[in-house]
C-alpha cells in the first residue's frame, strides 16, 4: 500500500500563572502534499525533570480506541535554546521528555495521514481533512488550556472549521482542549456554500470541489437548512454562531457510508457514486439529519458519564441507546416535521428497526451500549441505534397514550436539555425513567 505521511507542525507556546494553566499554540503546515507528509514543531512549557506530552486514544462519537499515536514517527524534542533533550514513550501514547534545567520544550514528529475514516486524517494533492485529536498532543497538566491553531499551506488551500478566527488571516482559538479538537477541518481545494437559517449561517463544505453544484449539494444545502430551522424552533434556541457540515465523497465502496457528530458541525463521508444516484439522497439526508440531531443529544444534552470527555482511556455508558438510538428515532421523525420527506419514510425506517431487534436473541439494550468498545459497529437488532430507536417509538407512544396528545416524548427532550445541559452537567438512567414517568 502506497504510505501517505503528514507532516504536523505543532507550536505550544504557555506562560506559567499560578493557578490557571498556560494557552497553548498549535500550526499545521503542509510543505509538499504530493509527499503526504505533514513537518513539526512544537513548543511547551517545561514541568520540572520531566514533561509528558500526550495524544488522544479515541475520539467522541467513535466509541473505539483509535491508538493515533501509531502514526507518528520522527519524534524529537529540543529546549528552547535548540539544544537536544533526551526522551522516551512513558506509555503508548505519551512522550516523556527530559527537560530538567530547561524552561521550554520543542517537540517534533510526523503523522501519517492515509485513512479516511471518520475519526482519522487524510492528506491528498489537492486536499485534506484532520481530527484534532489524531494531531494535537496535550500537556498531562490538563485540558483546561486556552488554545490557537495556525496554519501554513499551499498556495491557494483553503480551510474551513468551525474553530473560531483569532484576528489573523489563518489562525484560530479554542477555549479549551475538548474545543480545539472538537472542529474536524478541512484544507485545500474544496466547494463551500451557505445559507441562512433564521439568523444564523449554516454551511456545507464539499469535496471534490465541483459536487457543491450538482445535486447533492444543492440538496444538502436544502435539507439543512430546513432541519436548522425546524431544530432551532424546536429546542428554543440556537446553540452555535454558525454550523458546517464537512463532506468528503471517496472512490471508495458503497459501504464506506457514515457521519461523525461535532458540537458545531459534523464529518460525512460518502461514497462517489451515492452522490450521483438520485435513488440514494434520502440516504443521504437521514445521514444529514441524524448527525445534526447530534449537535444537541449527545453533544450538549451527555451522559453523566462521559461529562466532561477524557481522551486515554475508555468511557462507559449504559446510555448510547438515548444518544445514539433516540437521536436516530429523531432524524426520521425531524425530516417529516420539517417537511424534508413524506410520512411513510418515517414509518418504513422504524419498521425496520423493530423487524432488525425482532430477528436476533435478545440482549440488553445498556449492555450493548457498553460493548461498542468491543466492536463499534455491531450486529443489527443487538445494537443500540436500532433498540433505541425502536425505544423512542415506544416511548413517545406511551406519553402521548397517557396524555390523550398533549405530552410526548418531546417533553422528555426539552426536559433534558433545560435541566441538564444548560445547568451545565450530565444525566443519568434516573433522570431519563423519573422524566417518562411524569408523563404516564
Amino acid at each position: 500500500m502506497t504510505r501517505w505521511l503528514s507532516i504536523l507542525v505543532l507550536t505550544l507556546v504557555t506562560a506559567t500563572p499560578a493557578l490557571a494553566q498556560a494557552p497553548v499554540a498549535y500550526t499545521v503546515r503542509v510543505e509538499d502534499p504530493g509527499s503526504r507528509l505533514y513537518l513539526v514543531e512544537a513548543e511547551v512549557p517545561a514541568t520540572g525533570e520531566e514533561t509528558l506530552l500526550s495524544l488522544p486514544a479515541w475520539t467522541p462519537g467513535h466509541y473505539t480506541i483509535g491508538n493515533y499515536a501509531t502514526w507518528v514517527a520522527d519524534f524529537e524534542a529540543t529546549d528552547g535554546e535548540g539544544s537536544r533533550l533526551d526522551w522516551d514513550k512513558f506509555d503508548a501514547d505519551t512522550w516523556r521528555i527530559r527537560s530538567e534545567g530547561a524552561d521550554r520544550v520543542r517537540v517534533a514528529f510526523s503523522f501519517e495521514a492515509d485513512r479516511p475514516g471518520l475519526s482519522s486524517s487524510l492528506l491528498l494533492d489537492d486536499f485534506g481533512f484532520f481530527n484534532g485529536t489524531n494531531l494535537f498532543p496535550y500537556p498531562e497538566t490538563g485540558l483546561d488550556f486556552a488554545s490557537t491553531l495556525s496554519f501554513e499551506l499551499p498556495a491557494g488551500w483553503g480551510i474551513a472549521t468551525e474553530l473560531s478566527e483569532a484576528g489573523e488571516p489563518g489562525v484560530y482559538r479554542a477555549s479549551d482542549y475538548h474545543e480545539l479538537v472538537d472542529n474536524p477541518t478541512f484544507l485545500g481545494q474544496f466547494g463551500i456554500d451557505s445559507v441562512m437559517a433564521g439568523d444564523t449561517w449554516i454551511r456545507l463544505a464539499v469535496y471534490p470541489a465541483e459536487k457543491i453544484d450538482a445535486p447533492i449539494g444543492r440538496t444538502g444545502l436544502e435539507t439543512l437548512q430546513a432541519l436548522a430551522i425546524h431544530l432551532h424552533d424546536f429546542f428554543g434556541g440556537v446553540p452555535y454562531d454558525r454550523y458546517t457540515t464537512l463532506l468528503y465523497l471517496t472512490d471508495g465502496e458503497l459501504g464506506s457510508f457514515g457521519g461523525l457528530e461535532h458540537a458545531e458541525s459534523h464529518l460525512d463521508i460518502l461514497p462517489l457514486e451515492a452522490s450521483e444516484d438520485p435513488n440514494l439522497m434520502p440516504l443521504f439526508q437521514y445521514l444529514l439529519s441524524h448527525e445534526y440531531f447530534h449537535a444537541w443529544n449527545v453533544k450538549r444534552i451527555r451522559p453523566a458519564a462521559m461529562w466532561p470527555y477524557v481522551y486515554d482511556r475508555p468511557q462507559y455508558t449504559p446510555l448510547l441507546w438515548v444518544s445514539e438510538g433516540i437521536t436516530d428515532y429523531y432524524a426520521n421523525l425531524v425530516l417529516v416535521r420539517a417537511g424534508v420527506q413524506p410520512e411513510p419514510t418515517l414509518w418504513q425506517s422504524l419498521a425496520n428497526a423493530i423487524g432488525n431487534v425482532e430477528s436476533v436473541p435478545p440482549a440488553a439494550v445498556e449492555d450493548t451500549s457498553v460493548d461498542t468498545w468491543i466492536d463499534p459497529v455491531g450486529i443489527p437488532g443487538n445494537y443500540y441505534y436500532d433498540k433505541g430507536k425502536a425505544l423512542g417509538l415506544l416511548l413517545d407512544a406511551m406519553i402521548r397514550d397517557a396524555t390523550d396528545g398533549e405530552k410526548g416524548f418531546d417533553d422528555v427532550m426539552l426536559r433534558l436539555w433545560r435541566d441538564h445541559y444548560l445547568e451545565g452537567e450530565g444525566f443519568d438512567t434516573d433522570d431519563i425513567l423519573t422524566y417518562f414517568a411524569e408523563h404516564i
